[in-house]
């Protein structure tokens, strides 16, 4: 006689079968999208989480309020699984559901909420409770809160997110400058100016984009340190803020430039020459068409074609 199976294999079954299910296509199966709707109140935690991540693969409407119902589960996997499944939907109805979970006592399933609601027009977005996780214990939930606080464009968040220009974790710095340069609030700079000497190359190079589209003021000795910077990246996008702000105190440094060891920064130096209506940029540009490097000749003879001395 066969022994009977143990719960552990009956639940193992119950989570393949449900795994099997989200590969099949339920448009024509209306039956297999009930079932597992109806495994949402399954006694088991693992196999009401296996339903609802099932439900998010297969995207069919009809299991929207069983899901959001699941956002309220007693074990926190449900919810998160839930949280996700709904992501795909992007049913206005999960929005309030959704934002109470960004006060859960689990970080997972904040996490998840977070990013369900990211799928969201951003005016539909829960503003408030988005700020509020701006100092959330978690650096992931930081994270994701800044980047959809920038999303918001709520200036109100600028304060929470000046604390983060100065957190442990460098992408979460990245991510609040670049929100503070996305809210559009010129005055806001000066909440970004710490992150110009940030130890993360990616957080400085963030930093000059967001001081560029806030069109916020940089003093030009800082300029000046950014195009020199160890890192391509940075001395790139600094030489193109001078380029675009027509810098003539960089001129100089973008002339030595055009001997960068990396080719973008070379390029981006003979454009920002050709930005700056200024004698000495001009005689830089014309040393330029005996450079060793064929772009920077290329780029500097567009440059000349397209301006006086």
């Amino acid at each position: 006689m066969p022994s009977p199976m143990s719960a552990q294999s009956v639940v193992g079954s119950s989570i393949k079968s449900s795994e099997a299910i989200a590969r099949q296509d339920t448009n024509l199966d209306t039956g297999v999208v009930n079932a597992l709707i109806a495994r949402l109140d399954d006694e088991n935690a693992e196999v009401r989480s296996a339903a609802a991540h099932s439900l998010g693969n297969l995207k069919d409407a009809r299991a929207v309020p069983g899901l959001i119902k699941a956002l309220k589960d007693r074990d926190a996997k449900v919810r998160s699984s839930a949280a996700e499944a709904l992501s795909e939907f992007e049913d206005t109805r999960a929005i309030a559901p959704l934002a109470e979970l960004l006060s859960d006592q689990s970080t997972e399933v904040k996490r998840s909420a977070l990013d369900a609601l990211s799928h969201f027009e951003d005016t539909a977005l829960p503003s408030a409770a988005i700020v509020r996780l701006l100092s959330d214990p978690d650096a992931d939930v930081r994270h994701n809160a800044a980047h959809l606080a920038g999303r918001l464009h709520d200036r109100s968040a600028i304060g929470a997110l000046a604390k983060l220009v100065g957190d442990p974790d460098a992408d979460v710095r990245q991510a609040a400058v670049q929100a503070i340069g996305e809210l559009g609030d010129p005055s806001a700079g000066v909440a970004v100016e710490p992150a110009l000497s940030d130890a993360d190359a990616d957080v400085r190079q963030q930093a000059i984009n967001a001081i560029e589209e806030l069109k916020a003021p940089m003093a030009e000795a800082t300029l000046l340190r950014l195009m020199r910077d160890r890192d391509a990246d940075v001395r790139q996008q600094a030489a193109h803020l001078a380029g675009d702000r027509s810098v003539v105190g960089a001129i100089p440094t973008l002339r030595r430039m055009l001997e960068d060891p990396n080719a973008d920064v070379r390029e981006s130096a003979v454009d920002a020459l050709g930005n700056i209506p200024d004698s000495a940029a001009f005689d830089a540009l014309r040393s330029a068409l005996t450079s060793n490097d064929a772009k920077v000749r290329r780029a500097a003879a567009e440059a000349l074609g397209d301006r006086r001395p």
